[in-house]
């Protein structure tokens, strides 16, 4: 469950990173030795959003700041469609909702690699390198389909965005259920 949500919100991320000079460059016209220096925004966020995990921890459990993460991943495609009908796709719109799926990624993928690590402590080497090859895999499908959207509208980034969102929410409630290690707030 933990794996399966980090590879997609963080592997979003990454897909973001090998998508973007196809959408900076090519669709939005942008000269290749300026759309780099735009990289740094979602990374920048991502640093805050893992500092929001932290202040978040000393307060609610890391179970609550994993599940806040992916449901601030999942309002990122909404958002989107909600723009779509008063505007186009811009340089500073798909930055602005890119970069706030990065603060969820910077809280989802800390908690999740936490949660994975904490639980498996004593198989870290093998547990890292699941965690790892699950990541670039996950990035990589998403690559694939992030390199295929056009931004002419919103519709494909927003489909893509909530899809990718929907899909870890899913896998974490779903496996939520089963996982006996995992101590719900009423038992804690």
């Amino acid at each position: 469950m933990y794996i399966a949500v980090y590879a997609l919100i963080n592997g979003y991320m990454i897909a973001f990173y090998a998508a973007m000079p196809f959408w900076y460059i090519v669709h939005f016209h942008m000269r290749e030795d300026r759309y780099a220096w735009l990289a740094f925004i979602p990374i920048t966020t991502y640093i805050i959003g893992s500092s929001i995990a932290n202040f978040l921890l000393s307060r609610i459990s890391m179970e609550r700041v994993l599940l806040l993460g992916i449901l601030l991943a999942l309002l990122v495609g909404p958002a989107a469609f909600l723009i779509a009908p008063f505007a186009s796709p811009s340089i500073i719109s798909i930055t602005a909702l890119v970069s706030l799926f990065s603060i969820a990624s910077g809280i989802v993928t800390p908690m999740s690699n936490a949660s994975v690590m904490h639980r498996f402590r004593d198989k870290v080497t093998t547990v890292s390198a699941l965690i790892s090859g699950t990541r670039v895999g996950g990035a990589g499908l998403l690559v694939l389909i992030s390199a295929n959207i056009h931004l002419d509208n919103y519709l494909e980034f927003a489909s893509y965005t909530t899809g990718v969102a929907l899909v870890a929410l899913t896998l974490y409630v779903v496996f939520k259920q089963f996982d006996p290690g995992v101590v719900q707030e009423s038992e804690a």
